[in-house]
């Protein structure tokens, strides 16, 4: 599953070949790059054989102008550049974003890139991009509770941030797109085996042999959260940027092996990611739906604070699945997959056949008679030579 060395090693200079391109040659009187953030799963370390999808996210200036103005001119702008560097333009939300495709990237095949623009945090301070942004829209978020009394009542409703100046006035979407930088290093900094038990819980969502509709509808942050989330917190390693911030001791424990990680991710599948009523009438008061919580920049008991803003969305149910960088985002509610149950029910069935015969494997051969009866048998034909042998 994992990517070959030599084409894992082309997407980031390609990152940097476009980085630079729009250094040399984007101009416009109305907006201007103040720096690029690149996130997806090739930059995490993350993304499966043969997928090469990158975001780069624009950090930009627009003085004297409205941010719709410039958001709908960068896009034109950068599209017209890329388009004439050789790539070419996907057809999209018009002014949402910008996606484009390289098909000849050589040896890695064809790479995806989405070009997000956002506005420049108000308040970012200089030094490194990742501890920069932690700092300006992170860290104020967790502050003690205490800290906020003071101005609580001057919030209205809607308002589910702390009361701190430079973070009240952002929208979610647009926060959390900011904070893509910070997104990728708490990612990163996980163990090897750790960012592989992620890679084959990708792998089986998208390819396991569930006959699921729609799994291709899951970004890969979902599993990747899953298998953190899973994981004691003396398994998760810590950017450097938060180590000050975090009162527990985190990191030094034995790292996960691969099935364990794969397996703990599995088991929150089938014990949290089920369709819960959040209507009033419905949902239990007492015991509310507990959400999932990678505990690396955050704990859940300061993401509690947030319950507020995790829903319900459009649909009235949970699942209630946190976004690393920021504890106010429930990704649940911009992921196009409706069929939790069904997953969750296909989780607790490979679980348990994986559970059931793990004492007994001790070799590869083993392991591969194992899959052979299991929703993990579409992993193996998608990836492995042959398949299952």
């Amino acid at each position: 599953m994992q990517p070959q060395t030599e084409a894992q090693a082309a997407v980031p200079a390609i990152t940097d070949e476009v980085y630079e391109v729009f250094r040399k040659k984007l101009s416009s009187t109305i907006w201007s790059l103040h720096n690029l953030i690149r996130g997806g799963s090739a930059q995490k370390l993350t993304n499966l054989a043969g997928s090469y999808d990158l975001d780069l996210v624009l950090l930009v200036n627009h003085p004297g102008t409205t941010w719709d103005v410039a958001r709908k001119a960068s896009i034109a702008d950068v599209q017209e550049l890329l388009v004439s560097e050789g790539w070419g333009a996907i057809p999209t939300k018009p002014f949402k974003h910008g996606r484009f495709e390289r098909p000849s990237l050589d040896p890695a095949g064809p790479l995806h890139l989405d070009v997000l623009p956002v506005p420049k945090p108000a308040n970012l301070g200089s030094g490194s991009l990742d501890k920069a942004l932690y700092n300006a829209l992170l860290a104020p978020l967790l502050l003690p509770a205490a800290a906020h009394s003071d101005r609580a009542a001057a919030r209205s409703s809607d308002q589910c941030y702390p009361p701190h100046p430079a973070v009240l006035p952002v929208s979610d979407r647009t926060r959390v797109l900011q904070l893509t930088e910070v997104e990728v290093e708490v990612v990163r900094a996980q163990h090897p085996t750790t960012k592989n038990g992620m890679r084959l819980l990708k792998a089986w969502v998208r390819f396991g042999d569930h006959e699921i509709r729609g799994t291709d509808k899951i970004p890969g942050i979902v599993c990747e959260v899953l298998v953190m989330a899973a994981c004691r917190r003396d398994q998760l390693n810590v950017p450097y940027f938060a180590a000050a911030t975090r009162q527990a001791a985190i990191g030094g424990g034995r790292p996960p092996g691969v099935m364990e990680a794969f397996m703990g991710g599995l088991e929150l599948i089938a014990t949290r990611l089920r369709l819960i009523p959040l209507e009033p009438a419905q949902a239990d008061k007492d015991n509310p739906p507990a959400p999932v919580v990678a505990e690396v920049l955050y704990t859940a008991e300061q993401a509690e604070r947030y319950r507020g803003c995790w829903g319900p969305g459009k649909p009235p149910f949970t699942p209630i699945i946190l976004y690393p960088a920021d504890p106010t985002c429930n990704m649940r509610e911009r992921v196009e997959f409706a069929h939790w149950d069904e997953l969750a029910d296909a989780a607790a069935l490979l679980h348990s056949q994986l559970a059931s015969g793990a004492s007994q494997c001790s070799s590869r051969e083993d392991w591969a008679r194992r899959v052979e009866g299991t929703s993990l048998r579409g992993v193996a034909r998608q990836f492995l030579p042959g398949g299952v042998k």
